[in-house]
């Protein structure tokens, strides 16, 4: 099929609470941190994405480090259109023309944010933008063919916020989203070792210990003990602790609890003709958290349906943008134009 707006430049962007990533011409070609570093003196802009971060590490008593993203969702307006320049112009580098954008949002982002997130992104350096939701997007990144009769869920773990939306034949059955993801589980984490194991540690050190976990059980498929580093609670000592494995394994699979049960809210208003759809086609799961081990495994035997993991999940998202503008014609139910909310000045 012809591609939607002939030779013009198009993107995919993903602006997540954490990541930002742009997808073109069929391969990512920019995955950085959201982040921004300002100056706590005279509040100017330093750097964006990693260059901020380690600004940050260099001087910490002189740069104040801002994700201006909170739950998929702009929180500074200002600092979320240098970003977006910054990170355009550099996934373009030379290029002189304006792209088109696809970007994705939360299924539930009102219209005064989207209008703003238009306006941001139309003052960044493009031409045109369209907006689709995240779980939209995940699905089409994924391979699936939403404008089919049959019935199709997507569900996308991100960092902050897990989304999942319901589709056929082209349109929006329904869609939710919760406040909850990667960073939630980190700090499930961290409040664990501290009730269980009266041992501090770091939003950071939680991540790793996150990744760790993952990363055991996908290269050797066993459930070994985890040694973890950090402070004792009453007096700031180091300490070293064994973790039984077992025990922290279903913790994990507590913490994911507030996605299976979102689904399971969503499984409840459907239709049996849909279920029945559901029970072939299974359920689609799609973001960086998603890439946890057996994750797929434990949402099939909470919900009784078959459950798949996208190939590359960290990256359907962005990529079903892209695609999206692509094959533009067949996706006119579950794309909007941001002209919308713009006016087209």
């Amino acid at each position: 099929m012809k591609s939607f707006y002939g030779t013009t430049k198009k993107l995919g962007i993903d602006m997540g609470s954490s990541q930002i990533r742009i997808f073109s011409e069929n391969k990512l070609i920019l995955s950085e941190s959201s982040a921004v570093a300002i100056d706590y003196i005279d509040k100017s802009v330093v750097a964006f994405g990693i260059n901020a971060i380690v600004r940050y590490n260099q001087e910490p008593e002189k740069i104040q480090l801002i994700w201006p993203i909170k739950c998929g969702v702009m929180t500074d307006y200002n600092l979320v259109k240098s970003m977006m320049n910054y990170f355009i112009s550099k996934a373009l580098k030379k290029s002189a023309s304006k792209p088109i954008v696809m970007l994705s949002i939360p299924c539930d982002m009102s219209a005064v944010v989207r209008h703003a997130l238009v306006d941001a992104t139309i003052h960044a350096g493009v031409q045109k933008v369209f907006l689709i939701s995240s779980s939209a997007a995940a699905a089409i990144g994924s391979g699936s063919i939403l404008y089919l009769p049959e019935t199709i869920c997507s569900v996308v773990i991100g960092s902050e916020v897990t989304e999942c939306g319901i589709f056929a034949s082209g349109g929006l059955l329904q869609s939710n989203n919760i406040e909850f993801g990667g960073k939630l589980i980190d700090k499930g984490l961290r409040s664990f070792l501290r009730e269980e194991y009266n041992i501090h540690i770091s939003l950071n050190q939680a991540e790793i210990l996150k990744k760790n976990i993952g990363e055991s059980i996908a290269e050797t498929g066993v459930k070994n003990s985890l040694t973890v580093r950090g402070r004792r609670v009453k007096d700031g000592v180091e300490v070293i602790c064994e973790l039984n494995y077992n025990e922290i394994y279903g913790l994990m699979h507590h913490l994911f609890e507030p996605a299976v049960n979102l689904v399971k809210k969503m499984f409840y208003e459907i239709t049996p003709e849909m279920a029945e759809d559901l029970m072939i086609n299974g359920i689609l799961l799609s973001g960086g958290t998603a890439l946890f081990p057996d994750i797929a495994d434990f949402f099939a035997s909470e919900l009784g349906v078959p459950v798949y993991v996208s190939e590359n999940p960290d990256i359907s998202v962005v990529k079903g943008c892209y695609l999206a503008l692509t094959e533009f014609s067949k996706k006119l139910l579950i794309i909007e134009n941001g002209e919308k909310y713009y006016g087209g000045a």
